[in-house]
């Protein structure tokens, strides 16, 4: 399953989960998401038995989650910064990821996780335009390796194949049983049924 479909899979388990029991048991989990969003996924494991092993069981899911997606970061930032080496060296990595976490730690402190939030939008869309004119570049490329295609099959095709005649090593021409000339027909001879008379 790709990413897309656990994050599916998530919204529709959890979320439907946590809208069925604020409507129906007034577990306050509405309320406490507007007043707090991150604390919203830990109002909803409250409503369940063994919240607390859950609730350090989430946070762990968390921490590899974020540290395992700015691991990649850092290889992406690093490939990209130093000429695209599929592994970076490590101090560059470490210093990418020190850049990182050093920007959303101000960020956080400045205003909080709405800042952080309003930032990841904006720095995103020049990647979405970058995007969406790499999508419109790889369609042009396929567009033209199809004609490409196309022409080359259309030119293999009309290619005729040629006549096979050649020489033989006495430097006499030699003829095919459907090239013989008039009057040189298969004669058969009792000492040798495979010898041609001419």
């Amino acid at each position: 399953m790709g990413p897309s479909v656990v994050t599916f899979v998530w919204i529709a388990v959890f979320g439907g989960s946590a809208l069925y029991l604020d409507q129906t048991q007034g577990g306050g989990i509405a309320d406490r998401v507007v007043s707090d969003p991150a604390s919203g996924m830990f109002v909803f494991l409250e409503q369940f038995p063994l919240a607390l092993p859950m609730s350090i069981l989430t946070l762990a899911v968390l921490w590899i989650f974020f540290v395992a997606g700015s691991d990649a970061g850092t290889i992406v930032l690093g490939s990209l910064s130093t000429g695209g080496p599929p592994e970076p060296r490590r101090w560059i990595k470490l210093a990418w990821g020190l850049a990182m976490a050093l920007i959303a730690g101000i960020l956080l402190v400045a205003g909080g996780l709405g800042a952080l939030q309003s930032a990841s939008v904006l720095t995103g869309v020049p990647f979405a335009i970058i995007m969406v004119l790499m999508c419109v570049s790889f369609l042009k490329h396929l567009r033209a390796e199809a004609r490409e295609t196309a022409r080359r099959e259309s030119g293999e095709s009309d290619l005729t194949v040629p006549r096979r005649t050649g020489t033989s090593p006495a430097g006499s021409q030699v003829f095919t049983a459907e090239e013989l000339p008039p009057g040189h027909g298969r004669q058969a001879n009792p000492g040798d049924p495979r010898r041609e008379e001419r």
